[in-house]
């Protein structure tokens, strides 16, 4: 996982390095000079993020789409229901391991960055340190216990993200208008894997099954916890989505309800870069 960490810092920087002097070509910001590097800062990390939910999307889909657990609902034959079968001794699909350090590695990084590099002060710090905690937490619970179900809520997770993270990338840009569309877009595959198609693993997690000893109930309980907090965020995350949609109709443009007044601290890199010159 730590090894996994440290190639997502590296692959980051490597992005900065790349990307940012693109950024600062086509930022929407061409005539405050901090706030340009910062919004091109912001761009390249949300250019980043997709890249690495279109990887581990991919990744999980071709890994999980013939086994047993992956439902119609994202695209394979079998139930979330059946996840506990050959319990404790199933036998790993291929690339198990692979897939999940990658995660694992990513978001462990996300938090060591949210905590380091983000403005404490920041509107929604706390619900994104609360996620950052539960998701890391709820790999590390699905991994050591064995329990298969944890590979697709990585699936969900990181499958509607892409969308979303595309939208900030380009909201950045000079070409933000199609940041509108693609928003749309991504909100509809957001409601589906978060608010129609994760509640039903939920659900079969908590009332479904039948776990016959195999599973401390006081685990099952926190697990069961931890993935209805995990919910909560997302309806949350979800109105505010739909008030971004809202300004999108009536502005004509989505600005991902960012406080125009205030440096992000997203672009922490570039607001060292200002300070040295």
């Amino acid at each position: 996982m730590f090894i996994s960490a440290g190639i997502s810092f590296g692959i980051k920087k490597l992005y900065h390095a790349v990307l940012f002097p693109i950024y600062l070509r086509i930022c929407r910001e061409q005539t405050d000079l901090e706030i340009r590097r910062v919004r091109s800062a912001k761009g390249v990390r949300n250019f980043f993020k997709v890249t690495f939910y279109l990887y581990s999307s991919i990744f999980g889909y071709l890994m999980l789409r013939d086994s047993y657990v992956l439902p119609p609902s994202l695209g394979g034959t079998g139930a979330f229901g059946e996840y506990m079968r050959n319990y404790p001794y199933w036998e790993h699909p291929p690339y198990y391991t692979a897939f999940y350090m990658s995660c694992m590695g990513f978001f462990f990084f996300e938090l060591v960055w949210h905590v380091a590099c983000e403005d404490w002060n920041k509107g929604d710090f706390l619900e994104m340190l609360l996620h950052h905690f539960v998701t890391i937490y709820l790999m590390l619970f699905s991994f050591l216990g064995n329990l298969f179900i944890g590979a697709p809520v990585l699936l969900i997770h990181n499958s509607s993200d892409i969308c979303i993270s595309l939208c900030r990338a380009i909201n950045e840009t000079k070409y933000n208008k199609i940041g509108g569309h693609i928003f749309i877009v991504g909100v509809a595959i957001w409601v589906y894997m978060r608010c129609w198609v994760f509640p039903q693993l939920v659900y079969t997690v908590i009332f479904q099954m039948d776990y016959q000893g195999l599973v401390p109930q006081s685990l099952i309980r926190l697990f069961g916890i931890l993935l209805c907090c995990l919910q909560m965020l997302h309806i949350y995350w979800t109105l505010l989505m739909f008030k971004i949609i809202f300004s999108i109709v009536f502005k004509g443009h989505v600005d991902d309800l960012v406080n125009k007044n205030k440096l992000s601290s997203d672009g922490g890199e570039a607001k060292k870069e200002v300070k040295k010159e």
